[in-house]
């Protein structure tokens, strides 16, 4: 990530490392899933954890966003900015499932 990062800083958001970004993060979000999928495995798909992840909508569309953004990024790098920044924007609205899920259980 450091790399990319500085690649981005050192071309002024040149289209191949906008793209290699979204590369980077779309590997972590897809990294992130297969983690959160194989917890949900050791602990049944009727564990709280399962009922708390659910669907895992912004899971999934971060990995979209990613993917939809690295092939924008040579036909303009600012719209691939722009999904990059959506996702990082959807990550920080407060997700209640697993404060529900919890709230459930006691």
């Amino acid at each position: 990530m450091p790399f990319v990062i500085r690649w981005l800083d050192e071309s002024q958001f040149a289209a191949g490392a906008t793209a290699a970004y979204g590369i980077v993060l779309g590997l972590a979000a897809i990294g992130y899933t297969l983690t959160e999928r194989a917890i949900i495995a050791c602990n049944g798909k009727t564990s709280a954890v399962a009922r708390a992840i659910g669907s895992d909508w912004k899971g999934w569309g971060s990995i979209a966003l990613y993917t939809l953004a690295v092939p924008l990024a040579f036909v303009s790098r600012w719209i691939a900015i722009g999904l990059y920044v959506s996702v990082i924007a959807l990550w920080l609205i407060p997700d209640r499932r697993i404060i529900r899920v919890l709230d459930a259980a006691d």
